[in-house]
């Protein structure tokens, strides 16, 4: 890790980063391996801890995504993918 998070600017890199890398991920229907040099700048800019909680939290926003959007065909494709792979 290159960036001091404990500064405001360290802070608002790892933020720039990682929006940067999700926004990656959304243009390229989540290929991690069409984001690798973003995720790498993300890794950098980031502590251990920041990126678990990161990688957590979009996990969770694509869960709540699915399930917010009451399609049952959606739902249940979600899940089926998510934990029978």
């Amino acid at each position: 890790m290159s960036v001091d998070i404990t500064s405001k600017e360290g802070r608002e890199k790892c933020w720039q980063t990682r929006d940067v890398y999700w926004k990656c991920l959304d243009m390229n229907a989540e290929d991690q391996k069409k984001c690798q040099n973003e995720r790498q700048l993300f890794e950098r800019d980031c502590s251990k801890t920041w990126i678990k909680h990161f990688d957590r939290r979009r996990e969770y926003l694509k869960f709540k995504n699915v399930i917010d959007s009451g399609d049952k065909d959606v739902i249940d494709d979600f899940l089926k993918n998510k934990y029978h792979k």
